[in-house]
This record gives structure tokens, sequence and C-alpha cells, in this order.
């Protein structure tokens, strides 16, 4: 019997090869599991930040904010609000910065990424790199608030300007994503509303 038409059969490339074209990742998928997991941690450092921050408030020389909850400093405002902390609200600070440092940056990523996620690829790459934005300045602004604080009395100018720019870089990634999620918001809304019509 000839087996050849079986074998060149066999040998045919396949049609169905994935084309490069189709290799994007797939978008996030609401889950109110994983999202109520997230609210519970941020819940919970909620409450750990708010108490330790009105133990730092009673003990600090004069009153200040610490620098996490600063929108944009300068270094001179840095090393003040470093001073008016005082001994006991400098320890207490560190122990906090020691909390935050990755937990509080990789969790409220995850919440900024999963709460209302995007509908298309391209608003699904806008609200990655907003959230990396906003987790990496908290990062860098933690790491340097450690040195600071380990550095203390001594004065790091260059890890000061450092720290500033990590804020900023915090509170716009962070404000930016949460007028994705708004904007993802609203198209929910519209879309519901024209479903009913």
């Amino acid at each position: 019997m000839d087996t050849k038409p079986a074998e060149n059969e066999a040998t045919a490339p396949s049609s169905q090869e994935p084309k490069p074209g189709d290799s994007s990742p797939p978008l996030r998928t609401f889950s109110w599991t994983y999202w109520i997991i997230l609210i519970t941690i941020l819940g919970t450092l909620a409450f750990y930040f708010t108490r330790r921050l009105e133990q730092i408030k009673a003990v600090a020389i004069m009153p200040t904010m610490i620098l996490d909850a600063r929108i944009g400093f300068t270094p001179s405002t840095a090393f003040e609000t470093l001073r008016n902390l005082g001994s006991n609200g400098r320890q207490i600070y560190t122990e906090v910065n020691r909390v935050d440092f990755v937990l509080m940056p990789i969790i409220v990523r995850e919440f900024l990424l999963n709460t209302f996620p995007a509908t298309t690829t391209k608003s699904d790459w806008v609200r990655e790199f907003l959230a990396n934005m906003y987790m990496l300045g908290d990062v860098l602004e933690n790491v340097c608030v450690a040195i600071l604080l380990k550095a203390y009395p001594n004065e790091f100018i260059y890890v000061a300007w450092a720290c500033c720019v990590g804020n900023l870089a915090k509170w716009a990634g962070f404000y930016a994503s949460t007028l994705g999620m708004l904007y993802e918001i609203f198209l929910w809304i519209r879309g519901a509303k024209f479903k009913k019509e």
C-alpha cells in the first residue's frame, strides 16, 4: 500500500499556528474575592498607620506632617520635618516606614489595577504604567526616608531630592490611576444605561 499521501499530510504545515498579532496578554477581570482581600489588607494598614500617626503627633516637638503624607516638598522641608519630630517621633516614623516599605506600594498597586479594571488593551497599558509609577515612586520615597532617618542629624541633600522626586511620582501615579478607575466606572454606567434602553 502506498503511504506517501499520509506522510505528506503529516508533514504539511498547520494553518492554525498563532499569529504574531495575537500575543497580547489578556485583560484583567474583576474578582470580588481578590478585591475583598485587598480591601481588608488596606483597611488593616490604614488602621495601623492612623494609630501610629497619632502617636507621632503626641510626641513630636512641634506639630508636623510626615513626609509620606505630604504632596511635594523640598529638601529643607524634609530636614525641618525630621527635626520637628523629635527623637521619639523619628523612632516611631522609622517603625512606620518599615511596615510601609514594600507592602503598601504592592497592595495599593494591585488595588488600583483591579478596581474596575481596564476594558481595552490601550487603557490597560496606561493603567499599568500609572500604577507602576505610583509603586516605584513610593518605594523610592520609602528608601530615601529610611536613609534620612538613619543618617540624622546628618543631612544628605541628594537623598532628600530623590525623596522629593519619589513623592511626586507616587502621588501623580496614584491620582492619575484614580482618574482611570473613574473613567472605567463612567463607561460601565453608560454601557448599563444603553442596555436598558
